[in-house]
């Protein structure tokens, strides 16, 4: 059987990537900051991740935030892809179509 993947997000601006048959941390994707943000500025806690789904190909890992936006990953690579934006409250669920 293949490895089968499981994702966690939470309050560190990041979301853990893991291997659910050993449960091996594959990859930490952590949400860039903001252009022109500083490690010390507090708009971090707003990146807190509050839902994450999978798209339909396994390939890509949406991530809803506190602020309103989405990240996008690409799992394969480990990286992030780009951010939506256009919400004004917290996404708490999230899911492709």
């Amino acid at each position: 059987m293949g490895e089968q993947k499981r994702v966690a997000g939470g309050g560190s601006a990041s979301v853990k990537l893991w291997d659910s048959a050993t449960w091996r941390l594959i990859a930490t994707l952590s949400i860039p900051r903001p252009e022109g943000g500083k490690p010390t500025d507090k708009g971090s806690s707003k990146k807190f991740v509050l839902s994450v789904a999978w798209s339909p190909d396994g390939k890509r890992i949406a991530c809803g935030s506190m602020d309103g936006t989405i990240s996008i990953f690409d799992v394969a690579r480990a990286k992030f892809l780009h951010h939506l934006e256009g919400h004004s409250m917290p996404l708490g669920s999230l899911v492709y179509s």
